[in-house]
């Protein structure tokens, strides 16, 4: 039997990754009924191999994405669980995104550069943060409690109608660039997000899931696009707020700035 491949979208460009022909020792214990059944499992072993590629170094691009079902993405935390190395790999270098009403999982490799970028915005927030603190007062009390938390997952309530997934499926996962929680809080106050003009995020979109499925526990949203020469890097901020729909207040959520040209040299202190 021919060696099967599943398409892949890395770096903006298709990629195929190879599964070895099935082995008799290799079936599941219940045969598919039907071609289309095993599909999914091909997908999730040939996206579990281009985790190792990643992991390898053998596979030299920044993200890869595919469309996966929330009872996929179970089996594929299944089989990232029975390897620990690879599912650390994939917990520490990697941010994985998914959603499960679109079915898009996306999974990018930060270059050192947004690394960087994302770690001195990062400290810089921090210290405005820290000297808060020093104030000593009911306000500088609370900030003390904050921490700042990396690119750590965030889980956001976003439920499918799709029966036998489990509730790691059912909910919306990000793994921002940077994100401040109060020691007590279930979610980060604040979340910060950078884009590059290759990779495709919809800083506007982003701000508006952390904040409503999170019920406006985070409350700030700081997005910053990175563009090349000429055109000008610019920094947002939204914010959680109430407006009156029918005599009741309801969460909404406003743009307090919008694209405002910033100098990355000044953000990255290299000035």
């Amino acid at each position: 039997m021919a060696n099967e491949a599943s398409v892949f979208t890395q770096g903006g460009q298709k990629a195929f990754a190879n599964t070895p022909p099935e082995r008799p020792s290799a079936l599941p214990l219940t045969p598919p009924a039907s071609v289309e059944r095993s599909a999914p499992d091909r997908t999730v072993d040939d996206f579990v191999n281009i985790l190792k590629n990643h992991r390898d170094s053998q596979l030299n691009v920044q993200e890869s994405s595919a469309k996966l079902s929330p009872s996929q993405l179970d089996r594929l935390q299944a089989a990232l669980n029975a390897e620990p190395s690879l599912g650390s790999y994939a917990e520490d270098k990697l941010r994985i995104d998914y959603d499960p009403k679109s079915r898009d999982l996306r999974i990018r490799m930060p270059s050192p550069i947004h690394e960087f970028l994302s770690a001195s915005v990062a400290d810089e927030i921090y210290e405005n943060i820290k000297r808060i603190a020093a104030q000593g007062d009911a306000t500088g009390e609370f900030a003390a409690q904050i921490r700042k938390g990396a690119s750590s997952r965030i889980r956001l309530n976003q439920d499918t109608e799709e029966e036998g997934a489990s509730d790691s499926g059912r909910v919306l996962q990000r793994h921002p660039d940077g994100q401040f929680q109060h020691r007590k809080a279930a979610y980060p106050g604040v979340v910060l997000e950078i884009s590059y003009s290759q990779d495709g995020k919809d800083l506007g979109k982003l701000a508006w899931q952390y904040i409503q499925l999170s019920n406006g526990d985070i409350k700030v949203v700081i997005g910053i696009d990175v563009n090349d020469e000429p055109k000008p890097s610019t920094v947002s901020l939204w914010r959680a707020d109430s407006i009156c729909e029918h005599g009741e207040e309801v969460l909404d959520v406003k743009q307090e700035i919008a694209d405002q040209v910033c100098n990355i040299a000044q953000l990255t202190g290299q000035i």
